[in-house]
């Protein structure tokens, strides 16, 4: 049955989830191909049921969208149309890359030099260095 459903995640970083969408967008990922990051907009199930998220990603190609909205907890949770095709392939892709980027990020911030790189098995490894 069509509905609005949510996944919690531990996201909560909207500058790196941000960051993150963009790039999961410019990737090769078939479920996203034409689709396009919005904030602050509506993600609608099947029945036009809504609720405002703050990032959603229209999928031209797709008869659902997929949306984040944080919450009272502050942590984002993953909106989507119950059947929305792809979400799991979708979540998949994220969760590895926001772990990369937000454990960078943070590296980054206490003045740490990051070297990453992704193995062909899809193994993140990522080196950091500190001069003292």
């Amino acid at each position: 049955m069509s509905h609005l459903t949510t996944i919690k995640t531990s996201i909560k970083s909207h500058v790196i989830l941000e960051r993150v969408l963009h790039k999961l967008l410019q990737s090769q990922l078939d479920i996203l191909t034409g689709a396009t990051l919005e904030t602050n907009s509506i993600i609608k199930d099947y029945y036009g049921n809504s609720t405002i998220a703050d990032f959603v990603i229209r999928r031209p190609r797709h008869n659902y969208n997929l949306g984040f909205k944080l919450n009272s907890q502050g942590e984002y949770e993953f909106i989507s149309d119950n059947d929305a095709w792809g979400k799991t392939k979708f979540m998949e892709a994220l969760l590895p890359m926001y772990a990369r980027e937000n454990t960078i990020y943070q590296l980054l911030a206490q003045g740490f030099e990051i070297e990453s790189q992704t193995e062909n098995d899809g193994t993140i490894k990522i080196v950091a260095g500190k001069w003292s």
